[in-house]
């Protein structure tokens, strides 16, 4: 009597943890069930791999995410080789990657297999806005100073770029459309390429995000002119905004995440709540304050609405350039 009880217990017990899997399966409850990748389209160091370093920490320490993660860089090609990494991960949201700026400039320019339209985007987290810069030992003392001695002759005052193409090169460009002047564009192969010529008299002007610039400006060793943030930063509280100035400019650079093409929904969902649990976070705050990130929390349909329109302002300036063929 006691055997046929005990037997009738196992049973139920192991039908009732049976169904309990059979549910959370279906509910997407099994992913992740693997160590997860972070790709990242450019070198150790960059905005991008300092975000995406940020983001796997912070997901680990709030125990948002129980799996590990592991950040590896893919840089060649100016970004292109993560997305076409992340192409050949069809179907598995396992790994994921850095969506920014080359996300949507390399497939406009003919330089990337995919367009941002062919992968799963996930989220935008925040925006990196760019602080205009010079020597500190520069003579130019303000903006104003900047656009009067470019003005003087076409392509006197020369300034330094991540690479052709590149956030940086467009805010130059942007900035010398509304002003009526040409600067001397010259492209180097990093922000941090960019930083050394400007710190060695090199160049005459750069722009970098507020991570990198801050910390030159509070060193003396380099002269903030203007902001391109919506307001004014708080660690830069004397500099004013482009638009302060009269420009109609306000350019930063998009942080996101997207995933292989054709993943399922669940996964989708998993990492969507995720992200949107990890910025609600102090710990997330507290990055952002110190990295000076814009919060800028997008997803689902907001997040292809925001990706469509700034491919759109992309190609404006892209073509403008003439870095564009149009048919």
């Amino acid at each position: 009597m006691r055997r046929t009880v005990f037997l009738a217990v196992v049973v139920a017990v192991l039908g009732s943890l049976a169904m309990a899997a059979a549910g959370c399966s279906a509910a997407g409850g099994g992913f992740p069930n693997k160590s997860i990748e972070f790709v990242v389209q450019a070198a150790p160091g960059g905005g991008s791999d300092i975000n995406a370093r940020g983001v796997a920490d912070i997901l680990a320490k709030e125990k948002i995410v129980n799996q590990s993660i592991a950040v590896v860089n893919k840089a060649e090609g100016g970004g292109t080789e993560a997305y076409i990494y992340l192409g050949n991960k069809k179907g598995d949201a396992h790994t994921i990657a850095t969506a920014t700026v080359t996300y949507i400039t390399n497939p406009l320019q003919g330089q990337a297999p995919y367009s941002y339209k062919d992968f799963t985007n996930l989220v935008n987290l925040c925006a990196d806005p760019f602080v205009v810069l010079v020597n500190s030992n520069s003579k130019i003392g303000s903006f104003k100073d900047l656009i009067d001695t470019a003005k003087k002759a076409p392509k006197s005052v020369s300034v330094g770029g991540s690479r052709v193409g590149a956030d940086d090169h467009i805010l130059s460009f942007l900035i010398a459309r509304e002003t009526g002047v040409e600067f001397n564009f010259i492209a180097y192969k990093s922000g941090g390429e960019v930083m050394t010529a400007l710190l060695g008299n090199q160049i005459d002007m750069a722009s970098a995000n507020p991570g990198e610039a801050v910390a030159q400006v509070e060193g003396k060793k380099a002269r903030a002119l203007a902001t391109s943030a919506p307001q004014r930063l708080p660690s830069l509280p004397d500099v004013p905004t482009l638009k302060e100035l009269g420009l109609k400019i306000e350019w930063m650079q998009f942080r996101g995440w997207a995933a292989p093409p054709g993943i399922p929904q669940e996964q989708r969902t998993f990492w969507e709540n995720a992200f949107e649990k990890m910025v609600a976070t102090d710990s997330w705050k507290a990055f952002l304050k110190q990295n000076e990130q814009v919060p800028d929390f997008r997803k689902g349909a907001d997040f292809e609405k925001y990706l469509a329109d700034l491919n759109a302002k992309y190609d404006d300036a892209l073509s403008s350039l003439g870095l564009i063929k149009k048919k």
